[in-house]
Parts: structure tokens; C-alpha cells; sequence
């Protein structure tokens, strides 16, 4: 959106068009972030606990090999939140939880995600980190 801002700076057609689009696109960009971030904030409160979490990882690793590919993990997210992620929210999602790059997600990398998501949303939730400021 910056980049569409600075675009219609330049008073001319084919600067406003193209700036107009960027923007367009930043838009479209930011909310399909938000949407996604309401469908997992639905997965992390589906999976209440680790037992839960090791239960439904258990259940859709199908080759019982210990990993979710892909595959696994968008039939685990859709069953979970009762919703498919569409392609690039699904590359998103895994590309962030699967922070070695490997092209599976492990349960130890679900957990810690699990964690930290809960840490963000608590912290949305109260409005800050808890820590307070004082005016001298």
C-alpha cells in the first residue's frame, strides 16, 4: 500500500493506475492476513491442550511417520476449524510453523507454535504485555 501511495504521488495516468492497484492489492493482502489469523486463532482454541494437540496430530499423520506433510496438515487445519485454507494460506500457515524448512511439521513444532500463538493472542487480549509506564 506504501508503494501504491508513493505511486499516486506522480500526477500522471499510468502512475495513478498502477498506484491505485498497488493499493488495491495491499488491501486485498491485509485482509486476507486477518481472516486467516481468525481461522487459527479457531485451530489453537479446537486444540485445547496437548493431549488434544497429540491426539488429532496422531489421527491425521495417515503414514504414521511422526511428521505432517502438507497434505496432513490441510486435512488437520480443515477438520479442526471446519473450514480449507486455500492454497497460499495453507503454504503460509505450514511455511510458518515448519520454521527448519523441512516440508513436514513435527509435533514439537506444533506445540511451540501453539505457544507463541497463545502468548500473541493473550497479549491482544489484555491489551499490552502487562508491563506499565510511568510519567515522572
Amino acid at each position: 500500500m506504501l508503494s501504491g501511495s508513493l505511486q499516486l504521488s506522480h500526477f500522471s495516468s499510468m502512475n495513478v493506475l498502477s498506484g491505485a492497484y498497488l493499493i488495491g492489492v495491499g488491501f486485498l493482502f491485509v485482509v486476507i492476513g486477518i481472516h486467516t489469523r481468525r481461522r487459527l486463532k479457531k485451530l489453537k482454541k479446537s486444540l485445547k491442550d496437548v493431549k488434544v494437540l497429540k491426539r488429532h496430530f496422531n489421527r491425521f499423520d495417515r503414514d504414521g511417520d511422526g511428521v505432517l506433510d502438507m497434505d496432513e496438515f490441510g486435512a488437520f487445519v480443515a477438520n479442526l476449524t471446519g473450514e480449507d485454507m486455500d492454497e497460499d494460506e495453507l503454504e503460509g500457515t505450514f511455511g510458518a510453523i515448519d520454521l527448519k524448512g523441512y516440508g513436514f511439521v513435527t509435533l514439537d513444532e506444533l506445540q511451540a507454535w501453539m505457544k507463541g500463538f497463545k502468548e500473541e493472542t493473550e497479549i491482544e487480549e489484555t491489551g499490552g504485555t502487562g508491563n506499565t509506564f510511568q510519567l515522572m
